[in-house]
């Protein structure tokens, strides 16, 4: 008996008692009900954590699963419930950053054989929403599946649950909780795929939806999705601020140091790596490696891709780097998560250049650069490296295309800080081309703008670029003289 009074036996001891003296349906029964109930609960004040909710529930994840088992093992009459509890206990394990892979597939066929259309939509929604830990069998079939039984059950609410016609579906939406979700999803689509602005408004019109609710769950990642799109936008202090918000919310869910907090620190780590606060930002991604495992949460391999990527910054020997993205990528190989593994090669490439291989870095982040159209922030990172004639990747006039392209983008996305590179880059190629006073003319611009965001280190590099140039310039003149 343990500290709080819980009997506690062996697994293989539990199993065998399991196997051939499972306790009786009058001992069961009380406890589904239980559970059922601290389930619905959840489900249904999730905002808000009543009591000692979420560390009761968590303590019995266990207990929750093994009475679902006992249900299935045992033909339980009413499939329909017990399906309906394997669905609300999925969402409790991944909200709790807890995995149990295959848990949903067990009943693939079963809910298929109920002839509950709602159900069956419900089911393969879950589904997909545990795509991190579940290898979904045929998805762009069990997609369109769902999308046609939740539209023959006539429920618009599940459709939308379903991210399926997204669009259509906000006119047909009468609830806030249901538009602010609506709105927070299409933010997440437009931060990745560049569209900054826009993805910030829609996450402030969620917020504000899911404010008036209230939801602090849905405000939580309406806070984060806002915090993303302002850190490329280069509005770095609203960007913390919004990251600390959104950390309140989930704490007064009951969830502070859980999955969705853990994903809010790797952004404010983010933050400081961008700033090049780089000692602040190592911190907080050891914080997050320390505090996970691999086989239990996805910010642990992306907490070590991180470190990887302050390390080659700082000077970190290679094997150290290596390290760390090998640990990572061998753990993203499992996980359905390909950017994982892009992030990795980028790291990679990133040691190369650092190491003086940069026939082997120009290859990786050409690649790179082709394959990720609609992953605005690798295509960034490449085009930065590409861009810049200081690392001699190609000869002056690709590089000035290269340049080019990226301003371009950067402009197009409105995103600030890579603008200010892209310009600083510009002024690289033009001072190699012996036109100092554009040159010139540029860094200022790039180093008021560095200096604006409070990038010290960006800053402090144009100005000695600056000095640089004014020196050779005084050279050439008293050459001339």
């Amino acid at each position: 008996v343990d500290r709080d009074r819980k009997l506690q036996v062996l697994v293989p001891i539990r199993e065998y008692i399991r196997r051939y003296r499972p306790p009786p349906l009058a001992v069961l029964q009380p406890l589904r009900r239980y559970f059922r109930r601290l389930m619905l609960l959840w489900r249904d004040h999730r905002q808000i954590s009543p009591g000692n909710l979420i560390p009761r529930m968590a303590a019995n994840l266990g207990n929750f699963q093994a009475l679902i088992l006992d249900e299935l093992d045992r033909n339980a009459p009413d499939v329909k419930d017990t399906v309906r509890n394997m669905i609300t206990f999925a969402a409790v394990a991944h909200t709790m950053s807890r995995v149990f892979r295959g848990f949903l597939l067990r009943v693939l066929d079963l809910v298929e054989e109920t002839g509950d259309i709602t159900l069956q939509g419900e089911y393969i929604t879950a589904l997909f929403m545990s795509w991190m830990y579940n290898e979904i069998p045929a998805p762009e079939e069990l997609s369109a599946k769902t999308f046609k039984r939740f539209r023959e059950a006539k429920d618009t609410a599940g459709e939308g649950d379903s991210f399926h016609s997204c669009l259509w579906l906000v006119c047909c939406w009468s609830t806030k909780g249901r538009n602010a979700t609506l709105l927070q999803v299409m933010a997440d689509v437009l931060w990745h795929v560049g569209d900054y602005s826009r993805g910030k408004t829609h996450a402030r019109k969620g917020r504000e939806m899911a404010t008036s609710v209230p939801n602090f769950m849905l405000e939580a990642h309406c806070f984060r999705a806002e915090a993303v799109c302002c850190m490329a936008l280069g509005q770095f202090i609203q960007a913390a601020e919004l990251i600390t918000r959104a950390r309140e919310r989930l704490a007064l869910c009951g969830l502070q140091n859980g999955e969705q907090d853990r994903v809010c620190k790797s952004i404010l780590g983010n933050i400081h790596f961008l700033k090049t606060e780089y000692a602040e930002s190592r911190s907080l991604q050891v914080e997050i490696v320390q505090d996970t495992s691999a086989d239990q949460t996805t910010t642990y391999p992306y907490g070590l891709m991180n470190i990887a990527f302050i390390d080659v910054a700082t000077g970190v020997p290679e094997p150290n780097v290596t390290q760390n993205v090998d640990t990572a990528r061998a753990i993203f190989h499992s996980t359905p998560l390909p950017h994982g593994l892009t992030g990795c090669a980028a790291v990679l490439a990133m040691l190369d250049l650092r190491e003086g291989r940069t026939a082997v870095a120009k290859s990786v982040f050409e690649a790179l650069y082709l394959s990720s159209r609609g992953n605005q922030e690798v295509s960034l990172l490449c085009l930065e490296r590409l861009a810049d004639h200081a690392y001699q990747m190609n000869d002056l006039q690709t590089t000035a295309r290269w340049a080019t392209l990226f301003l371009g983008s950067t402009l197009k996305a409105r995103n600030r800080l890579g603008i200010a590179q892209a310009i600083r880059c510009l002024s690289g190629i033009f001072s190699s081309n012996w036109d100092r006073t554009t040159a010139l003319n540029l860094l200022d611009v790039a180093l008021a703008e560095f200096s604006a965001m409070g990038i010290r280190r960006h800053e402090a590099e144009c100005s000695l670029l600056r000095a640089k140039i004014l020196e050779n310039q005084g050279a050439a003149r008293r050459i001339e003289h």
